[in-house]
């Protein structure tokens, strides 16, 4: 994630389970913070469903799994330039997750 696009204002709309009363959306100040917090949503997961576990660790297939399971899952993006929010949709999170997980810069589009 770029630094000049990590300060861009998210909202991460999703649906954790097939019942579409699950809708909801997060709001960020910033994109990183909200790829964050799609992987920690695994993360608190992988805790509930191994209570007895100190520690856990997971591969980035483990946390695209549970991305691909979700129902519905798309970000959108303050662009300033545009004075408009630009949707991203469930790859280019998964992109966005990986690079940031790898403290890589994602190129914008």
């Amino acid at each position: 994630m770029s630094r000049r696009g990590d300060n861009r204002h998210t909202i991460v709309l999703l649906q954790t389970e097939g019942d579409r009363s699950t809708r909801t959306y997060m709001d960020f100040a910033s994109t990183s913070k909200a790829l964050t917090t799609i992987c920690g949503m695994y993360e608190v997961l992988l805790k509930s469903l191994n209570p007895g576990l100190a520690e856990m660790t997971y591969d980035v297939e483990d946390l695209f799994a549970y991305l691909d399971r979700l129902p519905e899952l798309s970000a959108l993006i303050y662009d300033p330039q545009l004075d408009a929010y630009v949707p991203h949709d469930r790859a280019w999170i998964k992109q966005a997750a990986l690079s940031q997980l790898q403290g890589v810069a994602l190129p914008r589009r």
